[in-house]
């Protein structure tokens, strides 16, 4: 299985970009989880020539380094105020749009991508998850069409929040099912389900089956959404992998957390060997 790390590539700092990516070769990775959470870098803001040259560049850095894009992290804004009305979703599907065109620009195959929280995401009403469902379903189905035109597939992911009723791996797994389309699937993230999640995580990811795609890999105690390595938490990763090979996953490994030290000091070279052997012990 080949393992891949997330990235938030610095518009500041090409040098550094480059010399990040030579370093996740060096130590072992294959690939790189690309994150475009944050909706106020050019990633959104250029166009045309300008936005096609930006993504060339990229691409060409990550190609350089020997790795390859194996899944792009579409916008999201915590709290999710952009998804309060339907004047601010159509903002929203601007946006995804705009990354669903850099994902297919880069060549990755998978589009990642969190819920409309049109209620928010705390302190949710149980009596709006009908509402939200269908919002998100008119919302997606149109979202999914132009990905399709793109070859790009959308992974659709779980949620943290204890009272958001589209956070669990099963509701997930139940809106995939009610798309109903090749190029909408699922990304599972441990340790969102280490925070909400019915049942354990083994029966979890058999249920998913050939749904699941796409991995967020990282530990948390199961109180807090706080990305800690493999083992810093108490997720059950024996029963994860079991499931994992028996559903003949074929994805990336790809780890959502990394080195809390400075890059290129020597505690950031260890973590990040230890991250990676963590996950290659994991997958083997």
């Amino acid at each position: 299985m080949k393992i891949g790390i997330e990235f938030c590539y610095d518009l500041e700092n090409s040098e550094v970009n480059k010399e990040i990516f030579m370093k996740f070769k060096a130590t072992g990775f294959d690939a790189i989880d690309f994150n475009t959470c944050d909706n106020e870098t050019d990633f959104y803001k250029l166009e045309g020539e300008k936005f096609t040259e930006l993504l060339n560049k990229v691409k060409t850095e990550i190609n350089e380094a020997g790795l390859f894009v194996s899944q792009v992290h579409g916008p999201w804004m915590c709290p999710p105020v952009c998804d309060y009305s339907e004047e601010s979703r159509i903002k929203r599907m601007a946006e995804m749009k705009k990354s669903i065109e850099l994902t297919s620009f880069l060549g990755s195959k998978y589009f990642v991508i969190h819920p409309l929280m049109p209620f928010g995401c705390d302190k949710v009403p149980i009596e709006t998850e009908k509402d939200a469902f269908e919002i998100n379903k008119a919302f997606f189905k149109k979202l999914t069409a132009f990905a399709e035109s793109k070859n790009v597939i959308i992974a659709f992911e779980n949620m943290p929040f204890t009272t958001l009723p589209m956070s669990p791996p099963h509701k997930i797994l139940e809106f995939i099912k009610a798309i109903d389309s090749d190029y909408f699937k699922m990304c599972l993230d441990t340790g969102h389900a280490n925070c909400v999640m019915e049942g354990d995580i083994y029966s979890n990811v058999k249920a998913m089956g050939n749904e699941l795609k796409v991995l967020h890999v990282h530990d948390n105690d199961g109180k807090g959404d706080f990305h800690k390595f493999p083992y810093d938490g108490n997720f059950n990763w024996q029963e994860f992998m079991k499931a994992l090979k028996e559903i003949n996953y074929e994805g990336v490994f790809s780890l959502e957390t990394k080195p809390k030290s400075a890059f290129g000091t020597k505690e950031y070279n260890e973590e990040l060997t230890k991250l990676y052997n963590i996950a290659k012990k994991l997958t083997e």
